[in-house]
């Protein structure tokens, strides 16, 4: 359900309610189409151990996975099917798959679900994934004991364990051109992180401590090899990482793209990875129609940077991923016969 905790920044210390009502609501099939389908449950962030306090609370939008996962019978109706193997006997059928996506207005009450529903706002990070409830001992064919909770069922999901943040970048054992270092990782939404850098690998001298939010650039004054860890507020200390510094002379970036800035060229984004936003870098060598466009791993495009006629020069445009998804996408910069990809990572 966390893809590996690359989730768990998203998901945090709050909890969460799957609440099956009489009036259900609506879920999106991003598999299978992109439509909105009939569910007969919803999706709620109840806030921090706040369980009798609706003030906080605020409604997530459902994605379901049906045909595209092997789930369940009928498309377009959430329903039951198959065996799970979450027993050796050959009777726990199982729903479609449920993904939890938060709106982009977080704010307490229904405003986000609504807005992306009525087509007024996008879809927010992914939360959970790849859930399904199992009917234990269900039967092995229709009609199941059951086929759906009955109404007014809540199955609730409490946030207050804090998990080691999980490191990703620079990642383990890397080598790194220049001394200008930008440190990423995933963990829980809190306050601040505790990151220690040191060329100790027992952290007890020449230590840099910083408390910081995800994300934390540094630069850094000898060639070596470097340890790095985080801590939450709460918790345990993230597992230790290495890297090389080769030079301290020069930045990563000013060694990546030290090309002719008027050629037709796209650099890489900068930084990547990245958390919310990162800047894409190109050139031409001419006054020329610009197209540039962001797809997932699965070929889709889901973002227009640019479209215009540019000057000759160096130009830069922003990516904005703080309403997407964590994960690889990759960006196109078509220009005349030019044509370049290169790939970005937005964690969270």
């Amino acid at each position: 359900m966390t893809r590996n905790g690359s989730n768990l920044s998203n998901i945090g210390a709050f909890d969460y309610e799957i609440r099956f009502t009489a009036r259900g609501g609506k879920a999106v099939r991003l598999w299978d189409g992109g439509s909105s389908m009939p569910v007969p449950f919803e999706l709620w962030n109840t806030g921090i151990q706040t369980p009798d306090d609706p003030s906080d609370d605020y409604r997530m939008i459902p994605a379901v996975c049906e045909a595209a996962c092997g789930a369940g019978l009928e498309d377009s109706v959430f329903d039951i099917y198959g065996d799970h193997v979450i027993s050796s006997s050959d009777n726990d059928p199982y729903t479609d798959w449920i993904y939890w996506y938060n709106p982009v207005d977080k704010s307490a009450g229904e405003w986000g679900y609504g807005a992306y529903f009525d087509n007024s706002d996008t879809l927010g990070a992914e939360v959970f994934s790849r859930m399904v409830l199992v009917l234990w001992n269900g039967g092995r064919e229709f009609p199941y004991l059951a086929e759906m909770p009955e109404e007014g069922t809540v199955f609730r999901i409490e946030g207050g364990v804090f998990f080691a943040p999980i490191l990703a970048a620079p990642t383990d054992q890397s080598s790194l051109p220049g001394s200008v270092v930008s440190f990423y990782w995933n963990g829980h939404q809190v306050d601040a992180y505790r990151i220690q850098v040191s060329q100790d690998p027992d952290f007890t001298t020449g230590i840099d401590e910083s408390f910081v939010e995800i994300g934390h650039t540094l630069e850094l004054t000898e060639v070596g090899t470097y340890y790095w860890r985080i801590q939450g507020a709460v918790g345990d200390w993230s597992d230790t990482w290495t890297f090389d510094v080769l030079s301290v002379s020069t930045s990563i970036d000013v060694l990546a793209d030290a090309v002719d800035p008027f050629e037709f060229n796209l650099f890489e984004n900068y930084p990547n990875p990245f958390k919310t936003t990162s800047s894409i870098r190109y050139s031409v060598p001419k006054a020329s129609d610009v197209r540039i466009e962001v797809f997932n791993v699965l070929g889709e495009r889901v973002r227009v940077l640019e479209n215009a006629r540019k000057s000759r020069g160096e130009h830069q445009v922003q990516f904005d991923g703080s309403a997407m998804a964590s994960g690889v996408y990759f960006f196109r910069m078509k220009a005349g016969k030019f044509e370049r990809t290169r790939k970005m990572v937005l964690i969270r």
